[in-house]
């Protein structure tokens, strides 16, 4: 068994590997088959699978085997493009984890809210959940987006949004936050005073 440390390495290269993927795709595709991409990216994700299993964050490993057995069906049926599916399949799941939170609260930005403040007021609270359900509008957005480049634009295309404009509008939405809540946190001390 690795050590936490060699974990922690593997998982940051596994990261890397699979936010490259798109591009990968790209010029494989070039080269030779995308689906020698595939089978890589099905590697990656079993890898990170064990290393989810190996911290106790069994969840997350079944959902990464949930995604390498769809691709290696979908593949298998040949009736879609598996190797363009993916970001489509991770949009899906991460909707479906934040979504999960709101039918069996508390949300997961709550959650994450409350580990910097443990004691969050009704306000904290409710403006989480609305922040919840904003990503998980934005990831099956983002899903469809990813699906329609996947099937009807030429590869390059498709890789640059999914390996490049997709993670910026996460970053967007991310970042575009924070002063929104500063904003709404503002406008709230004010009228409850």
């Amino acid at each position: 068994m690795p050590s936490s440390a060699a974990r922690r390495a593997l998982d940051a290269l596994l990261i890397v590997v699979t936010v490259c993927y798109p591009f990968s795709v790209y010029f494989t595709e070039r080269m030779a088959s995308a689906g020698w991409s595939l089978a890589v990216l099905l590697v990656v994700i079993v890898l990170r699978a064990g290393l989810f299993f190996a911290s106790g964050r069994r969840l997350a490993g079944v959902l990464a085997l949930g995604v390498a057995a769809a691709l290696a069906g979908f593949h298998q049926l040949g009736q879609l493009d598996a190797v363009r599916l993916y970001p489509v399949l991770v949009n899906l799941v991460f909707a479906a984890v934040f979504g999960t939170t709101l039918v069996f609260p508390p949300s997961l930005i709550e959650r994450l809210a409350r580990l910097r403040e443990p004691d969050l007021d009704a306000y904290g609270v409710q403006y989480t959940r609305r922040l919840t359900l904003v990503w998980v509008v934005f990831f099956i957005l983002n899903a469809g987006l990813c699906t329609w480049a996947g099937l009807a634009w030429p590869t390059e295309y498709w890789a640059l949004y999914t390996g490049l404009v997709s993670y910026l509008l996460v970053g967007a939405l991310f970042v575009g936050e924070w002063p929104v809540r500063r904003y709404c946190r503002r406008r709230h001390e004010r009228q409850a005073s």
